[in-house]
């Protein structure tokens, strides 16, 4: 979480003589948890010298609501397919090491691709399939595919620039992918990686975060259903290495060779910014005390005020409700004149 504070004085109706604004960053928090802003500010009076104070803080009430950033073909449904298909759309896979042999007649181009899910009543059938299609990643050490904005397809040597979006400093993210292993009699221990990464100045691929996947074969064979995999990337510090850089996204068998064999079953690759709301522009106008709140596109805000910050939640007083539509928007407390007031800015669904 990011704590700004602000302090200005002035003499009524002049303009603010000093702005401070002291920066510190705290450890990310994760993406759950309702965030508040607190902002203090002593209300203008004729000849009265005015102070206004921003605190921010962090409350575990409840769910951040999430922007979605779509990600290219992250249903696997093109190109679209009546069976299988060794072509995936807007995905690079990963390069054929030294070691594997293709003499045999399996390429590593072979080792990923996408197939039409069963239909229902089939057996087979994987019940929560997102779309039509999902893909299969062989159990083959470094079999597995990736995306960024750099990377290519099946159809281009050129790089797709598709997927454009970097890690913005001030927001946290959250991959999601569902996965099913076991396919092919996979043995228990296999292991798949799901990565988010960067790419540094050499277009190495950096990981920022990861999660790994380890295969257990369930205790009682059941109906076949995706388990979402999720990773975390906490709020983004200004300094960061991966700061500005274009996102990754990187799915690999990372199995032991004693393992291998079978295969994964992948689909609905999905990626969600949240952005920490921050309060920002404190000062008077006409009069009145304001501020501008900036916070995910789209999130909805209650403003709430008290005359003391240690006043439980249920003893503030609604001001108002807000939704920011675009990441920005201005609020002006329109109230009679008191001598001081704290405001709280409380997400709500």
């Amino acid at each position: 979480m990011r704590t700004q504070a602000f302090e200005h004085h002035e003499g009524a109706g002049s303009r603010p003589d000093r702005v401070v604004d002291s920066t510190r960053e705290t450890a990310g928090r994760g993406r759950r948890g309702i965030p508040h802003a607190w902002w203090f500010a002593g209300c203008a009076r004729p000849g009265l010298r005015v102070g206004a104070l921003l605190v921010a803080a962090t409350v575990g009430l409840g769910t951040v609501r999430a922007a979605k950033i779509p990600v290219p073909n992250g249903s696997f449904e093109s190109p679209a397919t009546e069976f299988v298909d060794i072509r995936l759309d807007s995905w690079q896979k990963t390069p054929k090491p030294d070691w594997f042999d293709e003499s045999g007649g399996q390429l590593w181009d072979q080792l990923t691709g996408l197939y039409l899910n069963l239909p229902v009543g089939d057996p087979g059938r994987i019940e929560n399939c997102d779309g039509n299609q999902a893909v299969w990643i062989f159990a083959v050490p470094q079999a597995g595919f990736f995306q960024d904005y750099e990377s290519t397809d099946w159809s281009s040597t050129s790089p797709l620039h598709a997927f454009d979006v970097r890690y913005e400093a001030g927001k946290s993210y959250q991959l999601t992918v569902g996965v099913l292993g076991g396919g092919g009699n996979m043995q228990a221990g296999a292991s798949l990686l799901v990565e988010l990464y960067y790419r540094d100045g050499s277009s190495n691929q950096v990981s920022v975060a990861a999660s790994t996947f380890v295969y257990a074969p369930p205790p009682v064979p059941g109906a076949k259903r995706f388990v979402d995999v999720t990773v975390e990337v906490p709020t983004v510090p200004a300094g960061a290495p991966w700061a500005g850089q274009h996102i990754g996204i990187r799915l690999l068998s990372t199995i032991d060779p004693s393992l291998a064999g079978g295969f994964w079953d992948v689909d609905n690759v999905r990626l969600e910014a949240v952005g920490e709301p921050v309060l920002l522009a404190p000062g008077f106008f006409d009069g009145k005390f304001g501020f501008t709140l900036q916070s995910a596109p789209g999130a909805k805000f209650e403003i709430l005020a008290a005359s003391d910050a240690s006043l439980p939640l249920s003893n503030w007083t609604s001001l108002a409700t807000l939704t920011s539509a675009t990441g920005s928007i201005a609020f002006k407390d329109e109230s009679p004149t008191v001598d001081r007031r704290f405001y709280r800015a409380r997400q709500v669904e």
